[in-house]
């Protein structure tokens, strides 16, 4: 279904997404799902039974914010973030700078467009989660004009969107190959999770939950990895 990432400040007790079990592993707080048996760890790369592992004393709290600049924004496509369970589906854009006014592109069933705060998620403006698309070479004003330049484009391209292959993810990964982040221009979904997954445990920032395929719907172990300045 979803793989969320997070980073904490430290302290004696660890902040979790609602609804997930708190284990260590090599120096991570890694949060799965309550059902689930094992773990995954991102840094050993082992498969561990949860019972085999270091249980993490948890407050169990929502750590989502209104939309920050340069970011990768998901919220919930429906509901509140607080009743996020595994049949949710989720909904994920890209912030411009800010300057101006944050605006979020993304692409759903109702198209490619660019949305501004209230746009976005009018109901609940303050749930939504953010984590930097770190790309140091462009300026501010080259990713918004990046960005208003790959809207037009894929709006001419008029293609349809599907839930599991053309979809806000597909978009997402689209615009990170034009501009070659991380220097690169064959992304794919599962590349671009794995990215921001590896730059969460460098720079210890937000949450981030994203659809990556229909397979993943079926893993039993979702690995949720809290990492935090030591």
């Amino acid at each position: 279904m979803a793989a969320a990432t997070s980073s904490s400040g430290g302290g004696d007790t660890k902040s979790a997404a609602v609804g997930f079990l708190g284990v260590e592993c090599c120096g991570h707080d890694l949060f799965v799902k309550p059902t689930a048996t094992t773990v995954t760890c991102p840094a050993c790369k082992q498969s561990k039974s949860i019972a085999a592992v270091k249980p993490v004393p948890t407050k169990w709290f929502a750590p989502y914010s209104e939309p920050k600049a340069r970011c990768f924004i998901v919220k919930m496509s429906v509901g509140s973030m607080n009743h996020y369970n595994d049949n949710c589906l989720l909904h994920i854009g890209l912030s411009t700078s800010g300057g101006g006014g944050i605006r979020i592109f993304s692409f759903d069933e109702r198209g490619r467009r660019a949305d501004t705060l209230t746009q976005w998620n009018p109901y609940r403006p303050a749930e939504s989660l953010s984590i930097p698309v770190v790309h140091s070479q462009m300026s501010d004003g080259d990713w918004d004009t990046a960005l208003d330049t790959y809207l037009l484009v894929e709006r001419a391209t008029d293609s349809e969107y599907t839930a599991l292959q053309n979809n806000c993810f597909a978009f997402v990964v689209g615009f990170l190959n034009q501009i070659g982040w991380e220097g690169r221009t064959d992304s794919t979904k599962e590349t671009v999770v794995t990215s921001i997954r590896m730059l969460c445990a460098r720079s210890a920032l937000a949450v981030l939950m994203c659809v990556v395929s229909s397979d993943d719907r079926k893993s039993s172990a979702r690995t949720v990895c809290i990492c935090h300045n030591h």
